[in-house]
């Protein structure tokens, strides 16, 4: 039979339905608001645990629009501590339940928050009460934390349902032609269209909380786009050419900062290294002075809102970080170790602090960083880091050089090839970095097969990287997209579901003289990849 109780949370009554197995009773959830879905992770203390340990896993976070009301998302939670024995009252032992807000729920929504263990094996338990956590009006971060390659996403605003808005330079690096693509790539797809620009772009990024896209040329040209529109041309602070294995430029590639409303530009500069970071304030269109780095800049950055930190591992080697001061300006840290490989790009997952860099022409090489264990010297950092070597049967040209991470619950990064390499990979990152050295938990290799909208064979584009990642307003799965190119120029769009590839019952993996991390031609799911002609 069903029992129901009538519990007070704080200042709230709350009814709720007492299931099967041992009743715990909720205390906090920190944090309790600006939450984020897909991203933010939170704790809820809880009283009266078996003293039996519980795996993390097993436990079940359940919100929803009332206490005890229809399911509204689910987590599983990534972490179960043990406290201390609370012997003021009966509810011992304490215990803290750490989980990741799922990316369904809707921002600005407050959720009554429980727990509950069904799974067979352990002692089961339901919370006797709720807890309430509200998410935040808007989900900025989900576009902050991606590399500022050459394409851009502009996501629905809060987080919403809507539409998925590619923006895709028609230049690059080594090409001088004018010009943004813009193509919805979920929601009402259209023709799409192009915004003319003065001169050639090679970078675009998004801010879904604004709505602004910012594109940036081979030369000093940084375009504001609203739309399909462009709104305003301004001029950076770049003063010379940087010079990286795919190309020269002077503005060089974009990250947008959604949280505070700020791009970051990788560009060249007189003296250091040769290359340098301005940061440009969308909010007054001003730019901050640039940042000569004494390390190369990466030719993909990215920025860490969270962690006040852009990200810059360079082709030398280094993955330098540089820490936004209180002040607003821009610190070097050069990392104390090296990681033997030829960084291509920056990428990071936001949620869980873990930065990313493909090894160009080392072949199947990822580094990771754990940036929550940083020591910071004078000019200097340490952090626990590590170099994966991945194992395919396919062969590739120039190695993994792209990346990008999908900001979510999913915590899925693309990596890829480049200059007409169609080699990528799906990895799996670790959704709870703790303090130590990094591994990767799983990851797949393919190719992206030919298509009629891409004229046949599918060929990856040029420097700056033709890809990047996101996750779906829509249907809260991870994907990657890539442009295609036609000679000189892109033609097409690949948007691949990291959430189907990554899953083995969905995408077997190996056979037929494969790689046991490898899917065949054969066993690639047709359904996990669309494809886009783009005008």
């Amino acid at each position: 039979m069903t029992k129901c109780a009538i519990v007070t949370v704080g200042l709230a009554i709350a009814q709720v339905a007492f299931g099967q197995g041992t009743m715990v009773r909720l205390g906090t959830i920190t944090p309790g608001s600006d939450l984020v879905p897909g991203i933010s992770e939170a704790k809820i203390t809880a009283f009266g645990f078996s003293a039996t340990t519980i795996p993390p896993a097993n436990v079940t976070v359940t919100f929803a629009t009332t206490c005890g009301g229809t399911p509204k998302g689910t987590a599983s939670a990534t972490g179960l501590t043990r406290i201390h024995l609370d012997t003021t009252n009966s509810f011992t032992p304490l215990a803290s339940v750490a989980f990741t807000i799922p990316s369904n729920l809707t921002p600005g929504t407050t959720y009554y928050v429980s727990i509950a263990d069904t799974v067979s094996g352990d002692p089961n338990f339901t919370s006797g009460n709720c807890v309430t956590a509200t998410l935040a009006s808007s989900a900025p971060i989900l576009n902050a934390c991606i590399a500022g390659s050459s394409l851009g996403v502009l996501l629905p605003r809060n987080g919403a349902p809507g539409n998925v808005t590619a923006y895709v330079p028609k230049g690059h690096w080594e090409n001088s032609t004018t010009g943004v693509y813009v193509k919805n790539i979920e929601g009402a797809l259209g023709a799409g269209s192009t915004i003319p620009t003065p001169n050639a772009a090679n970078s675009c990024s998004s801010n879904p909380a604004t709505g602004q896209t910012v594109c940036v040329a081979n030369n000093t040209d940084v375009y504001l786009i609203s739309g399909t529109t462009l709104t305003n041309t301004l001029t950076s602070g770049s003063n010379s050419y940087a010079s990286f294995s795919g190309g020269d430029c002077q503005n060089c590639g974009v990250a947008l900062d959604a949280s505070n409303n700020t791009a970051v530009i990788n560009m060249g500069m007189i003296g250091g290294s040769g290359g340098g970071l301005q940061v440009l304030n969308l909010n007054t269109n001003t730019f901050q002075p640039p940042l000569v780095l004494n390390n190369e800049v990466s030719e993909n950055i990215s920025v860490d809102p969270t962690r006040s930190l852009i990200l810059s591992a360079g082709e030398d080697g280094n993955y330098t970080l540089v820490q936004t001061q209180t002040n607003g300006t821009l610190k070097e840290f050069d990392p104390t170790f090296k990681s033997g490989i030829e960084n291509d790009s920056s990428a990071e997952d936001c949620s869980t602090g873990i930065a990313i860099s493909p090894a160009e022409y080392s072949f199947y090489g990822l580094q990771m960083v754990n940036l929550n264990n940083i020591s910071f010297g004078a000019t200097t950092y340490t952090a626990p880091n590590s170099v994966t070597l991945m194992s395919t049967n396919y062969t590739t040209q120039y190695g993994f050089n792209g990346s990008a991470v999908a900001q979510g619950s999913g915590h899925l990064a693309v990596l890829a090839g480049e200059f007409g390499d169609n080699l990528f990979a799906v990895v799996k990152l670790p959704a709870a970095a703790g303090t130590g050295t990094p591994s990767l938990v799983d990851y797949v290799i393919t190719k992206i097969p030919s298509n009629s909208a891409c004229g046949g064979a599918f060929v990856p584009g040029f420097d700056p990287h033709t890809v990047t990642a996101y996750t779906s307003p829509n249907t809260g799965d991870s994907y990657a997209v890539f442009a295609g190119y036609s000679g000189n120029s892109p033609i097409c769009l690949a948007v691949v579901d990291m959430t189907t590839l990554i899953n083995p019952a969905l995408a077997p993996r190996g056979g037929g003289g494969y790689a046991a991390h490898d899917i065949s031609p054969a066993n690639l799911p047709s359904s996990a990849i669309r494809f886009f002609s783009i005008p």
